[in-house]
């Protein structure tokens, strides 16, 4: 990760992460939540940051968890939009927050998937500091 307005990195290794999908319908339009939660370990620092200041710390977390939602947002598109593939299991949190729904609905699911808006809540924790160099 590369802070803003600094020379150098620092790596972080992602060592646990939970993730859940909520899904929405509202009038109509389909949505659904990744929320994820993440623990990093700093792993090296080349910068001139201290890792141990509180505020570095939660400004690295936020810089963390907006690498990660880009990174999903480019698998999402790419198996979302260009493959039509549901690898993510959508139609599995659907079926479960409304079945009712759901058993009127799958029948137009290949329909329906392309257009279902997403949103990320990411949330990342460093536990621990590694390497300074």
């Amino acid at each position: 990760v590369k802070l803003p307005q600094t020379k150098g990195y620092i790596s972080v290794n992602l060592s646990q992460a939970h993730s859940k999908l909520v899904p929405t319908i509202e009038n109509g339009k389909w949505k659904i939540t990744l929320k994820s939660e993440t623990y990093s370990d700093i792993v090296q620092n080349s910068t001139h940051l201290n890792v141990s200041d509180p505020a570095v710390v939660k400004s690295l977390e936020r810089q963390i968890e907006q690498v990660i939602n880009n990174r999903i947002e480019l698998a999402r598109k790419k198996v979302q939009k260009e493959m039509k593939a549901d690898i993510l299991g959508f139609a599995d949190a659907f079926h479960r927050y409304y079945p009712k729904v759901w058993n009127k609905e799958k029948k137009r699911w290949e329909e329906i998937f392309p257009d279902v808006e997403v949103k990320y809540e990411t949330k990342c924790k460093i536990r621990r500091q590694g390497l300074h160099s």
